[in-house]
């Protein structure tokens, strides 16, 4: 798997009252993500994740957060 966040934007201290945007593109077997409109990480993810279907699913670790999905299904 090639990954890469070399040259891009460190990404942003995220502080409690704070708003972010956080992005994920996928085309064909390369995945970009985005936060706050920056791109701060690509790499390809292999034929296996191109293949994948089904819904999207978020983790989150000893934080409170409020997700506003903006997906559309093509």
């Amino acid at each position: 798997m090639k990954t890469s966040s070399h040259g891009k934007p460190p990404v942003p201290r995220l502080r409690a009252g704070e708003s972010h945007t956080l992005r994920a593109e996928m085309k064909k077997e390369e995945l970009k993500i985005f936060i706050d409109n920056r791109e701060v990480w690509d790499g390809n993810v292999g034929s296996h994740a191109a293949g994948l279907g089904g819904p999207v699913g978020i983790r989150s670790d000893n934080a409170a957060t409020r997700i506003r999905s903006q997906g559309w299904r093509i």
